[in-house]
């Protein structure tokens, strides 16, 4: 059932995307003629996919730089799924990461509204913690688009469960869901497990992530993004994009890594149903993290 406060906000989104930014609360009747007009409306949404490694290579030869939070912030994306994000009760300090990466966030982007999937407590990449810690994923959603359902579904582990292994990289992992109703779609964020036998190929743990990622899609018209950890040409991949568009595929991408990562392979990846209108889609070749920003700007009416 969808609120008066629902229609407000989407009232609102209609306004402000129609290029009129007022302030007023909306009588019924103007908002039922908002609703029934809405579906006669474009709107241009630019969506921002990055693994941000906790902030761990914000930095330079002196310290912290906050190169990460001001591409971010030039970037200005309506939507930010980002992965290996970091969220903490009580505020303390980290020599390599930061552990109140999702406060920073917040409070660099007062117009979003953030949705945190914590994956594992109180650990940072194979080192306990003695403070209040949760690594998990992270997507953010301008305030003009009403979000409806938040989902979390776990696919290798325990939510917010130890390490899986004594490997410093083995976490617990899923995926995670935010409904946008007025722009018919779905937003996933995921993030697979990092399983060096083989190293992002297919085996069983990966294949079984893959169904767990397809089934927690089943019944959504959705936008899938996030490092996915997973070679392109895999049995893995072709279960979870068989109904997709892969727009890294698609483009012939070969690299999502960049220069901070010794590694050169395809790990992030943009999924979109075959007839959404992408207007834009490239991997931004900067040094913010380990991993390459991908960037897609599409319309939806």
């Amino acid at each position: 059932m969808l609120t008066s406060s629902y229609y407000q906000n989407l009232a609102h989104v209609f306004i402000n995307f129609s290029g009129f930014f007022i302030d007023k609360t909306f009588r019924e009747e103007e908002l039922s003629y908002v609703y029934e007009q809405w579906h006669g409306v474009f709107m241009r949404i630019k969506l921002l996919c990055l693994n941000v490694f906790a902030g761990r290579y914000d930095r330079d030869a002196t310290g912290r730089s906050g190169n990460l939070f001001s591409y971010l912030k030039a970037q200005d994306a309506d939507i930010m799924c980002l992965q290996e994000a970091l969220d903490t009760t009580t505020p303390w300090n980290d020599e390599v990461y930061y552990p109140d990466l999702r406060a920073r966030l917040c409070a660099l982007f007062p117009d979003h509204t953030s949705f945190m999937m914590p994956l594992m407590d109180d650990w940072l990449w194979g080192r306990p913690v003695q403070h209040p810690i949760s690594f998990g994923n992270l997507i953010l959603v301008r305030n003009t688009i009403p979000v409806g359902k938040h989902e979390e579904h776990m696919l290798v582990g325990t939510r917010r469960g130890p390490p899986l292994s004594d490997r410093g990289v083995d976490h617990p992992r899923g995926i995670q869901f935010v409904e946008l109703p007025a722009l018919g779609l779905w937003i996933g964020n995921f993030q697979g497990i990092v399983d060096g036998n083989p190293f992002k190929g297919d085996n069983e743990r990966r294949l079984a992530q893959a169904r767990g990622v397809a089934a927690s899609i089943a019944g959504k018209h959705c936008i899938i993004a996030g490092d996915f950890n997973i070679w392109p040409k895999t049995e893995s991949m072709r279960i979870i994009d068989k109904e997709f568009r892969n727009l890294v595929i698609e483009q012939g991408i070969t690299n999502t890594r960049g220069v901070l990562s010794s590694l050169f392979d395809c790990s992030d990846y943009i999924l979109v149903p075959p007839e959404l209108q992408v207007l834009a889609f490239r991997v931004d070749q900067i040094a913010v993290s380990d991993h390459l920003p991908l960037l897609l700007e599409f319309e939806v009416r």
